[in-house]
């Protein structure tokens, strides 16, 4: 099984982020202010 990550940084197009199924990733990763993007 593969494991998929969703890795976040602070690009202008990382809130597109927000919108993306939870469940197609196994973790999330975020640096600087990314962990302001999604709740979860």
């Amino acid at each position: 099984m593969i494991n998929t990550v969703l890795i976040l940084g602070s690009a202008v197009d990382a809130v597109r982020a927000r919108t993306f199924d939870r469940t197609q990733f196994q973790a999330i990763v975020v640096i600087n202010n990314a962990w302001r993007i999604r709740k979860d």
